[in-house]
């Protein structure tokens, strides 16, 4: 599938993107260098009670590298995840400009006002030893869009940027 992209620059909190595909638009943008999140929607909207077929966030929050653990980190990520009924289907470790990651992907079913929704879930999670900052991408879609969908997230997230020195 192909697909036309753009840049999100935040000079304040120095994250970039460089790959956000045209489905997507901005819709909220909060925090600072130290602790923050953006969020991205779909402009496709799957009825008026779900929204927009896809969204997915970005946040970070400042950690010394002492308090860190990448293992420890991921497990409290699906824990976490698994109290609001998320299914863990597959866990795979990557490289994203050269911080280890690791990325989940589940299914959740919700209820929202008497509807029954099927989404699914990508989420990673990587630590920057540079800024010495834990990031997290969470991502959802409706279940029947999700392999579409999880292509244009994962570019997404293989193009931040998180430190000065890689833009």
């Amino acid at each position: 599938m192909e697909f036309s992209t753009w840049t999100y620059r935040n000079e304040e909190s120095l994250i970039y993107l460089e790959r956000v595909p045209n489905y997507y638009e901005r819709e909220l943008e909060e925090g600072d260098q130290r602790q923050g999140r953006v969020t991205f929607v779909c402009a496709r909207k799957v009825d008026e009670i779900f929204g927009p077929e896809s969204r997915f966030s970005v946040s970070w929050e400042s950690k010394p590298p002492l308090e860190y653990h990448h293992g420890k980190a991921v497990r409290d990520s699906i824990k976490q995840w698994s109290a609001i009924e998320v299914n863990v289907e597959r866990r795979e470790s990557a490289w994203i400009n050269r911080h280890e990651c690791e990325i989940w992907y589940g299914r959740r079913t919700k209820m929202q006002q008497k509807r029954v929704y099927q989404t699914g879930i990508i989420h990673a999670l990587f630590y920057c030893d540079t800024s010495q900052r834990f990031f997290e991408v969470h991502g959802e879609t409706t279940f029947q869009f999700r392999d579409n969908y999880n292509n244009l997230i994962t570019s997404a997230f293989n193009s931040i940027q998180c430190h000065p020195g890689q833009y």
